[in-house]
């Protein structure tokens, strides 16, 4: 048995538009600006969900907005955690089990526009993206 269990994932919202004043760049290259983030939700000592949301809306030289948002329940096993570390020590880990969810939500919802090659998310780091997450809320003072 494994400290965090992941039991299941669904999408919360999927929200996809055109951009009807998309004009398509001399050079197609198209730079994306995006938001990534997520948010723990504690349903008790054991039982977590786990929330992630991307989304792009911010551009009028994208072809599309897109707004992404899953939530991911997981289980905390404190008997295996033999080094304490609580459910917030793996959230990393939980968020590399959802993120690849994340990705695939978002890029089968591109590809179905038929109109616009599917938007593959990068990998992530989600150790950083756990630390900057820190930072942000002032859990750690940068260096």
């Amino acid at each position: 048995m494994a400290v965090i269990n992941f039991n299941n994932y669904s999408i919360t919202k999927a929200n996809y538009n055109e951009v009807d004043s998309f004009v398509k760049p001399q050079d197609n290259e198209i730079h994306i600006q995006s938001k990534f983030d997520f948010k723990i939700i504690d349903n008790d000592s054991e039982s977590k969900t786990v929330v992630l949301w991307f989304n792009v809306e911010d551009s009028d030289n994208l072809p599309f907005r897109i707004n992404v948002e899953i939530s991911g329940e997981f289980k905390y096993d404190k008997g295996q955690d033999h080094n304490d570390s609580g459910f917030d020590g793996f959230r990393a880990n939980a968020l590399a089990i959802l993120y690849p969810y994340l990705r695939n939500v978002v890029s089968q919802l591109t590809l179905l526009s038929n109109k616009f090659p599917s938007f593959i998310l990068p990998t992530v780091n989600m150790y950083a993206v756990v630390q900057k997450h820190d930072e942000a809320v002032g859990l750690i003072k940068e260096e």
